[in-house]
């Protein structure tokens, strides 16, 4: 059985890992140069290779059989990938907090430290209960704001994301605690 601080260091680790991978760009090609052999140096071949079209005459190509589609007033922009990753690391958070929560308070080293949701800690289905409204606001309000700017939405979940991540590993910290009792 793993530790409760090792839990917590796992979340705090895949945490970072979503973030990290949420803040590399894409790289994307110049449409002006060719397409390039991208093969590794092992696998490239010794003859030149000869290039058949450049990136914007394959990109020509590309738009007149697969035609961008039409937009109007009514056409939804789409939600970043990002932003959805972001929802289920939320999810996921709002889960350890819980759980951590539970497993500091029945250590004996913590109390519930919110004054809204102390009445909550004894009655684990209502917390639970709390917890998943409170993810579901999150989301929504999250919904809401990514329409009109996108990028504050992202960095809104990024910023209550790494709250919530302290917050476990607080808790988890907590329960491992030996009790004075």
């Amino acid at each position: 059985m793993m530790s409760l601080q090792v839990v917590g260091r796992r979340i705090a680790s895949l945490v970072s890992i979503v973030v990290v991978m949420l803040a590399v760009p894409a790289l994307a090609q110049n449409p002006d140069q060719p397409i390039t052999n991208r093969l590794p140096v092992a696998y490239a071949p010794s003859a030149p290779v000869e290039l058949l079209a450049t990136a914007d005459q394959v990109g020509q190509v590309t738009r007149s059989v697969f035609p961008p589609p039409k937009t109007s007033p009514f056409t939804k922009r789409s939600r970043p990938l990002a932003l959805t990753a972001l929802y289920a690391v939320t999810a996921g958070l709002q889960a350890a907090d819980a759980h951590s929560t539970f497993a500091a308070i029945d250590s004996g080293n913590a109390v519930e430290a919110n004054p809204l949701l102390r009445k909550f800690a004894a009655n684990r289905p209502a917390m639970m209960t709390v917890k998943a409204a409170t993810t579901g606001a999150m989301i929504y309000a999250m919904e809401k704001t990514w329409k009109r700017s996108p990028v504050r939405a992202i960095i809104a979940m990024v910023a209550i994301n790494s709250v919530y991540a302290a917050v476990v590993m607080h808790n988890y910290r907590l329960a491992g605690r030996r009790s004075a009792w």
